[in-house]
C-alpha cells in the first residue's frame, strides 16, 4: 500500500511541478532570452533555450517539492 500513495504523490509532485513551471519560468525565460538575443545579435533559439531551462529546472523543483513535502509531514 504505501507503494501506491507513493506513486499517487509523485504523480500529484510531478502535475504541480509542470503547472508551477511555466507560471514561474515563463517569464525568467522571455527576460533571458531577450537579454542574449541583444548580447548574441540573435543567435540563441528559443525554443531550444526554453526546453534547457526546462529540463534543468524541473528536476530541481521535483526535488524541493519532495523535500518540502517530507518536512510537512514530519512537523505534522
Amino acid at each position: 500500500m504505501p507503494s501506491r500513495i507513493s506513486y499517487s504523490t509523485r504523480d500529484m509532485v510531478r502535475q504541480w511541478v509542470r503547472g508551477l513551471l511555466p507560471r514561474v519560468a515563463e517569464p525568467l525565460i522571455r527576460e533571458e532570452i531577450a537579454r542574449l538575443r541583444e548580447e548574441e545579435l540573435g543567435r540563441v533559439d528559443p525554443l531550444v533555450l526554453a526546453e534547457t531551462v526546462r529540463d534543468w529546472l524541473e528536476p530541481r523543483i521535483e526535488t524541493m517539492v519532495r523535500q518540502t513535502i517530507r518536512e510537512m509531514v514530519a512537523d505534522m
